[in-house]
């Protein structure tokens, strides 16, 4: 697992809640979606939004009960350009 996303005082907190860094993940997927797509001011490279984006695929895998195949980050620019 990259543990570049999740900061350092939260990995026992993954470890034992992995709902609670997929809820992060997605939340900072929304977030730089939003402003790269609406805002047109990326806060993330593409390379760290690839690496975000595959480890949340990574535990909807690993955990598929937490999966959301609704959530907006599976729709990416969903909204953004309306």
């Amino acid at each position: 697992m990259n543990d570049k996303f999740l900061k350092a005082d939260k990995q026992r907190e993954w470890q034992e809640r992995p709902e609670t860094y997929i809820m992060y993940l997605r939340m900072l997927l929304m977030s730089a979606a939003y402003f790269y797509y609406a805002k047109q001011t990326p806060k993330m490279t593409d390379t760290e939004w690839d690496m975000a984006y595959h480890e949340l695929e990574d535990l909807e895998e690993k955990y598929p009960e937490l999966a959301s195949p609704e959530h907006n980050v599976h729709k990416v620019a969903c909204g953004f350009y309306e």
